[in-house]
């Protein structure tokens, strides 16, 4: 006899517990209906098992792992989606004046470039906007880099010496008329020279001999280039050689940790020289002369008449964006205080451009305020610890560049450097050239550049259309300062002066 049926003789049914009388039915319902609860009943504890099965394996780890894996791979995705969407919905710039006819009749009116320039910097605010730029005064900006010219190189002549490296630079060029040439890129009125920027390339590395792995690839992508290589005694001799003037040898020897005499020494071989500066640990993918190939010029239409320069011109400076997160503390934020930061490890310039001079004189008074005389410390107080490893970074790295070049494009041509530091194609603002994020950090691993796209550090993975060298990050700050310990840097009774 089933269940149902024992029930039904007892006219009582007894379940956890509680007591249930039955509703009578007919003798072929109760057949039909105790079959199906002998049914049920009996694959209770089926299902008891099974829900036991199910909460063990939920509280597995390898199930944990698999969930967490998974949430993490639809956060992944959704991120993906937007960042897809957004590029989708930034479309490549315009030129500021293509088919535009109010813009054409600015151009061609008889606006006076100052009054433009100070129509464009009227809103400018130094709080919101960031960086060291300060001021956007033309006039205070120009001063400033003469007071820092006059003090730091001097009267210069041309050296007798022959250069160290080669036969190529049997003399110098004299600072004056260098200086005196491009210090018409801080007049907006003057017509802006169009010399390109020399087929030459810097590199240093603590060894010459044998050279670095990654200077064939520069030969190879850039046949009519020339490269000089240096070491930590060649730089030394070379400053000594050129700048026998002014206080920046001494300036320079003064600088305690060698990175940052490395980190100068960019600047003021590019300063006397012109042409390309790269790390060694740096790999070439394309032509120099090919870097920001038909950039988007974004000129104000105005300044642009007035300095005689257009797109087809040879640009003064070329570099590019290392960052553009749009908050200043982030952890992915190699700059750590900036919303946006330019690549230091590779760039071209003019000689005597005037971004390289105004980065000059800001390591030289970074080093007047944390190891020389306070007199002369024009920067206090400090925006960053001079005590901690990544002190580098804003003492003579890439924060000093990036306050310079941000300076340069506000002051001279009323743009700030966070609006033209997001597109996906190289813009050009003056005589500047402003390659996209990604294009001086290229990856090989596919992997790579996909988490640099998904982070925001690749505009183009699929393509890599602008992509012009590799970085390997050998002989980077981080690695100097291992673990971040902190840096004693003592007082030096130390004097410089012209």
């Amino acid at each position: 006899m089933g269940f149902w049926d024992r029930a039904l003789s007892s006219n009582r049914i007894e379940l956890f517990g509680y007591v249930y009388t039955p509703i009578a039915l007919p003798t072929s319902s109760r057949r039909s209906s105790a079959t199906s609860c002998d049914s049920l009943f009996a694959e209770k504890p089926v299902r008891v098992e099974r829900r036991a099965w199910l909460a063990r394996t939920l509280r597995s780890p390898a199930c944990t792992y698999t969930l967490q894996l998974l949430a993490l791979v639809l956060l992944v995705a959704i991120v993906a989606v937007f960042n897809l969407f957004h590029h989708a919905t930034s479309p490549i710039p315009a030129p500021v004046a293509s088919g535009s006819s109010a813009l054409a009749a600015l151009a061609s009116s008889s606006i006076p470039p100052a009054r433009r320039l100070a129509e464009l910097n009227e809103a400018y605010d130094s709080e919101k906007e960031g960086f060291g730029v300060g001021n956007a005064n033309l006039a205070a900006y120009r001063n400033e880099l003469n007071d820092a010219y006059a003090t730091l190189f001097g009267p210069q002549v041309v050296p007798s010496a022959v250069d160290l490296v080669d036969s190529r630079h049997p003399s110098e060029t004299p600072l004056p008329s260098i200086w005196n040439n491009n210090s018409c890129a801080l007049d907006p009125s003057c017509a802006l020279s169009t010399t390109p920027i020399p087929s030459d390339l810097y590199m240093t590395a603590y060894s010459v001999s044998p050279e670095p792995p990654s200077v064939p690839t520069w030969r190879e992508n850039n046949p009519s280039l020339s490269i000089d290589l240096f070491n930590d005694s060649q730089v030394l001799d070379w400053i000594n050689k050129r700048y026998p003037a002014g206080s920046i040898a001494c300036e320079f020897a003064a600088l305690p940790i060698n990175i940052l005499q490395f980190d100068l020494f960019r600047l003021l071989v590019l300063f006397g020289r012109g042409g390309f500066y790269a790390d060694a640990d740096t790999m070439a993918i394309k032509p120099v002369e090919r870097w920001g190939e038909n950039a988007v010029d974004l000129t104000d239409p105005v300044l642009r008449a007035a300095s005689d320069v257009d797109a087809s011109a040879p640009p003064a400076l070329v570099i590019g964006v290392e960052w553009a997160g749009r908050t200043e503390v982030n952890a992915l934020n190699p700059l750590y205080t900036r919303s946006v930061g330019v690549v230091q490890w590779s760039f071209g310039a003019t000689r005597g451009h005037p971004v390289l001079l105004d980065s000059i004189r800001r390591i030289v008074d970074h080093t007047h305020c944390v190891v020389g005389d306070d007199e002369e410390c024009t920067s206090a107080p400090l925006h960053f610890d001079p005590q901690e490893s990544r002190m580098i970074l804003e003492w003579s790295g890439p924060a000093v560049v990036s306050d310079a070049v941000a300076r340069y494009l506000r002051t001279r041509w009323g743009v700030s450097l966070e609006s033209v530091a997001d597109y996906s194609v190289p813009v050009r603002i003056g005589d500047v050239v402003i390659l996209p994020i990604g294009s001086l950090n290229a990856r090989t691993n596919p992997l790579a550049k996909m988490f640099d796209w998904f982070v925001g550090r690749n505009k183009t993975p699929l393509t890599g259309r602008e992509e012009c060298l590799l970085h390997e990050h050998a002989a980077s700050w981080w690695k100097w300062g291992a673990g971040g310990e902190s840096v004693v840097l003592e007082r030096q009774d130390v004097k410089c002066s012209a």
